[in-house]
């Protein structure tokens, strides 16, 4: 009979190997957490195709800020340590503030504020993914496509425009070898979308001729029956061009070093280690490389955490990645990444 238990302690570790030593006990030990546990859907990088309905009414900064906590979020959903600071090249202090309230108050993050250090936590997917809406599919941030200048130049409604085509022809080819066009007719096309975004039919206009850098935008006449009579409507057809073909491919290999930079500067921040520099960040982020494979990405943050932690109490003058590796790898040996 097998049994499963789980260390609380380097204490209990020692006593069991003593016993297993003895031949008192035989068991196979294997430190907590280890990846072979199951795992919750990884986020990173990831925009659940649920959610973009519900970003539909966004301001331009809202838009923005959202979308940058997708690209920086953890396997868990939530982002830690955000601070205005982080978004000196986007937008002001006072829109900072306008965007977090105005996405809390429309239930799309949930807001955790750390007076003292002036920062907050961010948590999206808790609000606004339930039960199995994950399966349903996701966008992949981590395209060249959504990083760049001319996709971040676009408006918060158009942006909204943007991803929702991407999905509707999001099929590269159909069974019957054309390319994958999402075909709408035109006045149900304005109905529909000047109710959506609360916008005029000339406002809708501008938002798809900023689109056809990314689309191919083209009306067609097609015949219809209705009330036994035959009428011919005119019709979008929309399909994705060369531009936007060339740009879906990925901008990263690895999706995961935006949260991770951004997880590394909030602790370097929050227990004030002195001597940062740019080479050492980058040195620490690549620490992850080194133990992604047996524990989880979430699991491997907190140990990040306590190792800059103890580094920080240790008062030198320049910050060394060499002894945040050691620090690391001490606490996996000692809890398993507890």
């Amino acid at each position: 009979m097998e049994y499963s238990v789980r260390f609380k302690s380097s204490a209990m570790i020692k006593s069991l190997t003593t016993m297993v030593e003895s031949k008192r006990l035989s068991v196979q030990l294997r430190p907590p957490h280890f990846k072979q546990e199951a795992r919750r859907t990884e986020k990173n990088m990831r925009l659940p195709i649920k959610l973009i309905e519900k970003l539909n009414n966004l301001t331009n900064c809202e838009m923005n800020m959202y979308l940058w906590l997708c690209e920086n979020q953890n396997d868990n959903g939530a982002v830690s340590g955000v601070r205005p600071s982080d978004f000196l090249d986007i937008m002001s202090k006072q829109s900072f503030y306008n965007a977090l309230n105005g996405l809390n108050d429309k239930g799309l993050i949930r807001l955790g504020l750390r007076k003292k250090r002036h920062e907050y936590k961010i948590s999206l997917n808790e609000v606004t993914i339930v039960g199995d809406e994950w399966k349903e599919g996701y966008i992949n941030l981590n395209k060249k496509l959504f990083q760049c200048e001319d996709f971040k130049k676009l408006k918060s409604r158009e942006k909204y425009l943007m991803l929702l085509f991407y999905v509707k022809t999001s099929v590269a080819v159909t069974p019957s070898g054309t390319k994958a066009v999402h075909s709408i007719e035109k006045d149900t096309f304005y109905e529909k979308y000047s109710k959506l975004l609360n916008r005029s039919k000339r406002r809708i206009m501008e938002y798809m001729h900023s689109l056809k850098k990314f689309f191919n935008i083209n009306i067609k006449l097609r015949k219809r029956t209705r009330k036994h009579q035959e009428e011919t409507v005119k019709e979008y057809k929309i399909g994705r061009n060369r531009n936007t073909y060339s740009l879906d491919v990925k901008e990263d290999k690895n999706g995961r070093v935006k949260h991770r930079r951004q997880h590394v500067m909030a602790m370097v921040r929050k227990y004030n280690l002195k001597g940062v520099t740019e080479e050492f960040i980058n040195d620490v982020i690549g620490l992850y490389k080194n133990h992604i494979k047996n524990y989880t990405e979430a699991r491997i943050d907190r140990a990040m955490e306590w190792a800059i932690r103890t580094h920080s109490k240790e008062n030198n003058i320049t910050a060394s990645a060499a002894r945040i590796n050691q620090l690391l790898k001490q606490r996996i040996e000692m809890y398993g990444i507890a």
